[in-house]
């Protein structure tokens, strides 16, 4: 009897630990200072819904952190969040919506780093042979721009 009710404790700790960390997130959230700080809160909040399998809550989410950070008015930003949408749809296996949001990215001022992921994660979605010209206009478009 002892350890069925050091089970029921145990089952306890964990969901208190869940809920802890969901607070934690939506009080970053809540409290954040700035538009990218919103962002950020925001995005972290949809990693933690898609983790827990809510996919409609990620992608509410997600669709924060895209809005705040257009409210940033700075292209390097702006393009980041989409990346990460991108990242956020094909993780929840929506290939249409990432695909979307990779190649909006792709219109943004982005790092190079985000620049060669986004065109990295487009290969792997890409199915269409049109798919892989758009590829190769943007690897073009990269190569005229940063020359190494």
């Amino acid at each position: 009897m002892r350890y069925f009710y050091l089970g029921i404790l145990l089952l306890f700790a964990v969901n208190l630990l869940g809920l802890s960390e969901v607070d934690s997130l939506y009080l970053n959230y809540q409290h954040s200072t700035s538009a990218e700080a919103f962002a950020n809160a925001a995005y972290e909040l949809s990693i933690y819904y898609r983790a827990k399998s809510l996919p409609d809550s990620a992608i509410f989410y997600l669709n924060r952190s895209i809005s705040h950070a257009h409210q940033t008015q700075d292209e390097e930003i702006i393009g980041k969040y989409y990346v990460k949408g991108g990242k956020i749809y094909g993780l929840l296996n929506m290939r249409d919506a990432a695909d979307s949001l990779y190649h909006k990215a792709l219109s943004y001022k982005l790092s190079h780093d985000d620049y060669c992921r986004t065109l990295s994660n487009l290969v792997t979605l890409s199915q269409l042979p049109e798919d892989v010209v758009r590829i190769q206009e943007y690897i073009e478009k990269l190569e005229k721009e940063e020359p190494y």
